[in-house]
């Protein structure tokens, strides 16, 4: 095979060896381009890492401080005041039962953790006037800072281009010690 190769080699001319070499040479070259595009693109992930590592690492390392803080902060609720998953669905049918809405709310969903469970659930009202749901929001910050909303969607109706569908993402805070 290699004698094969060498006999190729000695019947070509010049000129198409030099066609040959210039030619394995772009495709060299080429190689490297993108080599050396893959090095730097990987150096600079390198890089990118470190410094979200190093950012990390502060924060934990003010972990004591956050966590007298909280404890701090956590002393000025009122326990009594914070709603279960249970209570959030109750205190939100309250709210909207006066107004007349036509609504549905989903089960709420709880992320548990050491001081606090946090309780998050979408309320859909369809087909709702601006006034009713203006009033509602109005209903919504009474329950501040135990219960919040997060997101508010709003579309028009496709129906009645005056009537709103709207989905409220609310979320509420509930201590689990004292």
């Amino acid at each position: 095979m290699i004698s094969d190769i060498r006999r190729l080699y000695n019947k070509t001319s010049t000129r198409e060896k030099f066609l040959l070499l210039l030619f394995i040479g772009g495709i060299a070259l080429v190689w490297l381009l993108y080599s050396g595009t893959r090095c730097t693109d990987g150096f600079k992930v390198l890089s990118l890492t470190r410094d979200t590592i190093k950012a990390h690492q502060d924060i934990l390392a003010q972990e004591d401080y956050v966590t007298v803080q909280l404890l701090e902060r956590s002393s000025e609720l009122d326990a009594s005041k914070t709603l279960s998953s249970t209570e959030l669905v109750g205190r939100v049918s309250q709210l909207i039962d006066p107004l007349g809405l036509r609504y549905s709310i989903n089960s709420p969903q709880s992320e548990e953790g050491t001081l606090f469970t946090f309780h998050t659930l979408r309320l859909t009202i369809n087909k709702a006037e601006m006034e009713s749901v203006l009033k509602l929001s109005d209903s919504l910050k009474t329950l501040v800072p135990y219960v919040t909303v997060e997101r508010v969607q709003v579309t028009a109706d496709r129906s009645n281009q005056t009537l709103l569908d709207i989905q409220f993402y609310i979320s509420s805070i509930e201590m689990n010690a004292s």
